[in-house]
């Protein structure tokens, strides 16, 4: 025997799926900034294709977008795991960090639509 507990065990699983998680997801916005700048490109080198270059821009956006979510994505991720594993503990303080992010984006999203509405 290694010497590790069911614990230990239980932690390096998710610490490896949450890396592969944000491993994909890190990739993916890689991939879609790329295919974004790579369509502008192709959109300036036309200097007619309006449509190629507003693709690129929300493929951009989208790529942006991802790398922003990940954290969020993380949270939640690891509350799924803590809720699978019972560990009602931190399942708890995944859920508080998730309400915190909920209500920044809500104050967020409503300041916003003060200011610009």
């Amino acid at each position: 025997m290694d010497g590790q507990t069911g614990h230990d065990v239980r932690t390096a699983r998710m610490d490896a799926h949450l890396a592969q998680l944000l491993s994909a997801g890190t990739w993916l916005s890689c991939a879609l900034i790329a295919a974004g700048l790579v369509c502008a490109v192709v959109a300036d080198a036309l200097r007619r294709d309006a449509s190629t270059a507003v693709v690129g821009l929300v493929l951009v956006r989208s790529g942006i977008a991802t790398v922003i979510a990940l954290p969020v994505v993380r949270v939640a991720a690891m509350a799924l795991m803590f809720a699978r594993n019972r560990d009602l503990r931190f399942f708890a303080i995944a859920l508080g960090v998730l309400a915190i992010i909920a209500a920044g984006l809500a104050i967020g999203v409503g300041w916003h639509s003060h200011v610009v509405g």
